[in-house]
């Protein structure tokens, strides 16, 4: 089982968005947010490639709001990375600028390629199916706040 887990990475803010954030919390306010991902290390296994598709928030209030990932440098519409190019504090930015209102979310829902060929693991120089029970990961909650521009990496612990 993969494990997988949100951390808030980089939070840049200035004093008057600090105080912006004091504010009620019911306010229409917005940030911008950049979602990337990374690897812990891995005991065994050559690639682990994942073929990144949408994230989905859904807020506190039950609004759900889907993104597609960034275009890969080849203009998919998916973004297929080999999680061990980005060990420890190295990351790959799957979607940049995305405006979403502020407050808590209860969950964070990466969307993977259905396509299989697209997903799998090279372990040994054998080829193996990513294994997974659909193609969503679930993850828990977060809070985005009013700061200038948040960062969050998902790391996956391949382990």
């Amino acid at each position: 089982m993969v494990c997988v887990k949100l951390t808030k990475a980089l939070v840049t803010a200035s004093l008057p968005l600090f105080l912006a954030a004091c504010s009620d919390s019911d306010s229409n306010s917005y940030s911008s947010v950049d979602f990337s991902v990374s690897d812990a290390p891995v005991d065994s296994a050559d690639e682990v490639v994942i073929a990144f598709d949408q994230l989905e928030f859904i807020h506190s209030n039950g609004t759900r709001i889907i993104a597609d990932v960034d275009e890969d440098r080849v203009k998919n519409n998916y973004q297929q990375l080999n999680l061990l190019d980005y060990p420890g504090s190295y990351a790959a930015l799957i979607l940049t600028d995305l405006i979403l209102p502020t407050g808590e979310y209860k969950e964070l829902i990466i969307h993977i390629e259905e396509d299989q060929a697209l997903n799998y693991v090279i372990d040994n120089g054998d080829l193996f199916d990513l294994k997974q029970p659909s193609n969503k990961l679930k993850l828990g909650s977060f809070t985005i706040t009013d700061s200038a521009v948040q960062s969050f990496t998902i790391e996956f612990d391949l382990r």
